[in-house]
C-alpha cells in the first residue's frame, strides 16, 4: 500500500522525534487543488500549525513518518522514510507528503495495555469544553482507551487536549489523566472510542499500572494485552 491509495479524507498522523521529544500531529487526506506538480507516491493533508511553527524550521534535527490507521483490519501502517513539503498558498496552508516506499504494518504500542471497565468522566477541548461519561478500555503508561456512547459522529477531536478522572473502587483512590486525543473510531451499538496519549505521566501513574497489570496477571494468568 502506497500513500496515494488512501482515500480522500482518511486520517493520517505524522510522528516527530526531535532531541528526544515525541510528538504527533494529526491530519487528513484532502484533493489536490494546488498548482503543484510531483512525481512519485505522495498524497496532501491539511496542515498543523503547530508543526509550521515549531517542527518544520527544525527539520534537519528531526526524525519524522507517518502512520495510517486501517480501522477496518485493525492494523497501523508506517510509511517512511518521507518528505514533507509545506504549501502556503493565499487562504490556505497544507502538506504534501512524499514516499516512495509500500506502507508496513507495525505495532505502535511501547507498553503493555491493562484492560479497565472503570466509569468515569473525559472533558475535551480548552476553550469551548465538551464533557461525556465514559468507560476506560485499557490503559497503559502512553495512553489510555474509552468508550462513550451516542458520541455526537460530526465531533472531529483529534489534536484535542483531554483530561479524564475515574475513581478505582479496589484501590479508593481518584485517578486523574491528562494529554491528547489521537483517534476516533466507531465501533457499533451507538459506542465511539476515543484513543488518547497520555503526557507528563507520573511516578504515581506508573506505581497505579504496575498494580492493575499485576491483578490482572493473577486473575488471568497470562501476559498483558499488548
Amino acid at each position: 500500500m502506497y500513500l496515494d491509495d488512501l482515500s480522500i479524507g482518511e486520517p493520517l498522523t505524522i510522528h516527530v522525534e526531535n532531541n528526544g521529544l515525541k510528538m504527533d500531529f494529526p491530519v487528513n487526506i484532502m484533493e489536490n487543488d494546488f498548482d503543484v506538480k510531483v512525481k512519485g507516491h505522495h498524497c496532501f493533508t491539511n496542515a498543523s500549525m503547530y508543526y509550521v511553527k515549531v517542527v518544520a524550521p527544525n527539520l534537519s534535527i528531526s526524525h519524522f513518518s507517518v502512520f495510517w490507521y486501517d480501522a477496518k483490519e485493525d492494523q497501523t501502517y508506517e510509511f517512511m522514510p518521507v518528505r514533507i513539503t509545506l504549501i502556503n498558498e493565499p487562504g490556505m496552508l497544507a502538506y504534501c507528503i512524499q514516499c516512495d516506499s509500500e506502507g508496513f504494518t507495525v505495532n505502535r504500542r511501547a507498553f503493555y495495555r491493562v484492560p479497565m471497565y472503570a466509569e468515569g468522566r473525559i472533558v475535551l477541548g480548552e476553550a469551548k469544553k465538551k464533557e461525556f461519561s465514559c468507560t476506560l478500555h485499557d490503559l497503559s503508561m502512553s495512553g489510555v482507551a474509552v468508550n462513550i456512547r451516542d458520541f455526537p459522529s460530526n465531533l472531529d477531536v483529534r489534536g484535542a487536549h483531554f483530561s479524564c478522572r475515574f475513581h478505582d473502587p479496589v484501590l479508593h483512590s481518584e485517578v486523574v489523566l491528562v494529554g491528547i486525543c489521537v483517534r476516533k473510531q466507531e465501533i457499533g451499538g451507538s459506542v465511539t472510542r476515543l484513543g488518547c496519549r497520555i503526557v507528563g505521566a507520573d511516578a504515581d501513574l506508573s506505581k497505579y499500572i504496575n498494580t492493575k497489570q499485576t491483578e490482572y496477571l493473577k486473575a488471568h494468568g497470562n501476559h498483558p494485552v499488548v
